[in-house]
This record gives structure tokens, sequence and C-alpha cells, in this order.
């Protein structure tokens, strides 16, 4: 039986549009990076379909699929190109007008509620990039966010591969540094922590030589082929299902089937209510969820960027009349009664 803990009732899931006002990028954006490295130069089909559909990751599925000998390249380009985002995310200029005091307020609610009964919390993120795991001790000051790997939970800025590395855990620390190998680990272990549970894997996590990234339309098939991800993905499902839980959803496009399958599972078998945070799509999301969910699901969103919503406008970090209505809209609203 797996331990989801006390959790409350508050719960976020990040896409790619959550890094983005940390230098983050965007899947085009992406793709325009793989299409320009030097090693697809002798595939030129390859770098025709990047620039054909700006979807990397379907490009992936094709490669496997139909060109096996640019696999390699392939594979490295994507690399490089999460290697320069990493460069970029890592760069102080991201986040000096961010009020990390008031960015830690919200996510901690995730974790809390105000008698502090709740010994559980969880943020699910479909990226892979290396942000929380760069930046969180040194800016983001909350030390108890970890990633379940295996029987422990590994604080996030502590991955295994950081063990042997003391006096802190340096900025200028290359990309290659991260690698973690997950091995075939398998965790069911997540009460007593705020977990910070990457669905699709990791560009820094290798299973052996493999490097574990979930790409292209079949991510489905290929989370059930890893235990630590099936692992995870059980855990997504288990904790939406929860009678009462209200998810907010930051920067996802919603494109991927397996994702709006367990949404919509929770939804209609357990009254999952969902806010939108999605700048600066968030009619298209409404417009695509719409399809599926009763207009009932939503309880509120927003389109502001996370730049705005958490900017500096004093010294003392005050709050943005936006914050505060996101705050009072999302985690002011009175529990549900489950069931």
């Amino acid at each position: 039986m797996m331990e989801t803990g006390n959790f409350g009732h508050h719960v976020l899931l990040t896409g790619a549009g959550f890094s983005k006002d940390w230098g983050g990028r965007l899947a085009a954006e992406v793709c325009l990076q793989v299409y320009g490295d030097p090693a697809l130069k002798r595939h030129e089909n390859i770098r025709r379909k990047l620039i054909e559909t700006s979807d990397y990751e379907g490009v992936w599925e094709y490669c496997l699929e139909q060109e096996p000998d640019a696999v390699t390249d392939l594979q490295n380009a994507i690399t490089t190109a999460f290697d320069r985002m990493d460069r970029d995310q890592n760069q102080q200029s991201h986040l000096r007008q961010i009020a990390d005091k008031l960015f830690w307020r919200m996510i901690n609610g995730f974790r809390w509620n105000e008698d502090r009964s709740v010994d559980t919390g969880y943020i699910f993120t479909l990226n892979q990039d290396l942000l929380v795991e760069r930046k969180y001790m040194e800016q983001w000051r909350c030390p108890a966010l970890s990633i379940p790997f295996g029987e422990s939970n590994m604080p996030v800025n502590r991955p295994p591969a950081m063990h042997q590395i003391s006096g802190g855990y340096p900025n200028d620390l290359p990309f290659s540094g991260w690698k973690t190998d997950i091995g075939a680990c398998g965790t069911e272990t997540y009460r007593g922590s705020f977990n910070y549970i990457k669905l699709h894997g990791s560009a820094n996590w290798f299973d052996r030589d493999k490097q574990i990234m979930i790409m292209g339309k079949t991510k489905e098939s290929k989370i059930r082929q890893n235990a630590l991800l099936r692992s995870y993905f059980a855990l997504f499902e288990a904790v939406l299902s929860k009678p009462g839980t209200l998810l907010m959803i930051i920067g996802c496009s919603m494109n991927d089937e397996h994702i709006k399958a367990a949404l919509v599972g929770a939804i209609q078998d357990h009254g999952l209510k969902v806010f939108v945070w999605n700048h600066p799509s968030l009619h298209s999301i409404q417009k695509a969820c719409s399809e599926l969910f009763s207009k009932d699901v939503f309880i509120g969103g927003s389109e502001d960027s996370i730049a705005s919503v958490f900017r500096r406008v004093d010294p003392e970090e005050s709050p943005t009349s936006e914050f505060t209505r996101i705050s009072n809209e999302f985690f002011g609203r009175p529990k549900p009664t489950p069931g």
C-alpha cells in the first residue's frame, strides 16, 4: 500500500512555463537550439523535421523508429541544449527582481497548513531541468523539499552524486557534476517529507549509461519500464484521487495524454478541482480542457507571469495585488468536505 501521508488538500503541478522566468525555455525554443547543434549537421532530415514541427520530443520518437543511426547525435544535441539552459538558469540576473520570500510563502502552502497538522507535501513537475536543484538552497530558503530516491528522501540541493562535496554546493559546478545514477530503484515512502516529484525524469538522471528523460508520444509506456518513474506516476494518481484535493497547475501545456487522463479520472471519480496558472495561454488550456472537464472544475486562474506576480516592489518584499488574489483564491478557500 502506497503511503502518501497527510498532505492536506493543496498540490502543485509545474511545466515548462514555470521555469521560463528563471531562464528556462519552452519546447519550441529548445527545438531551435537542438536544430543548430553541430552534432546534427550530417542529419539533414532530422534538422528539417525539427524546423517543420518545433517538437524535439516528436522528432526524438521518429528518430528511434526511423533513423536509429541519428539517435546518439540527437540525444547529445538535446543534452547540450539542457546544459545551456542550466547555465542560463544559473545566472543571477533572472532572480534579482523576484521576491524570494513571497515565492516561498506560496510554495510552503503546499506543505503546511495553519495548525501544522499536515506532515507531507507534494510538488509534481514535468520539467527535466535543474532549476530547483540549482537554486533551492541558494535563493529559496526552505530546506524541507526533497526528491525521493529508493528508500530515502534526498534534499533537492544534495542529490546522490553530490555526497562528496563539502562546504556547500557551488553555483559553478558543471552540468555534468550533477549526474545521478538512479539505477532500478523505486519508492513507496513519501510520508513525512515535502516531495519534489519529477514525473518525466531529469536531464541528470541515468540508469547505468541510459539517460532517464521521458520524451516523445509514448511517455506512458516508457514510464512503465522504469521502477522509479512508475512509482512516481502511481503516486501522482493516488494524490490527485484524494477527495477534496485542489491542484494548482503552473505553465503546463496539457499535451501529454497520460497526464490529462490522470486529471480526468481524478475529476470525474474523486472531485478534483483545478486552478490554472498558465501564462500566457490560460484561455487555450481552458478551451482544451473544457472538452473534458465540466465548468465547475476550474476554481480560478491567472495569466500573469511568475516574474510579475512575485516582483520585488520594495525592500520588504510586500505582496503584489495579484499575489494576494491568487493566495486568497487558492489557499484561502474553505476546505472541501471529502466524499
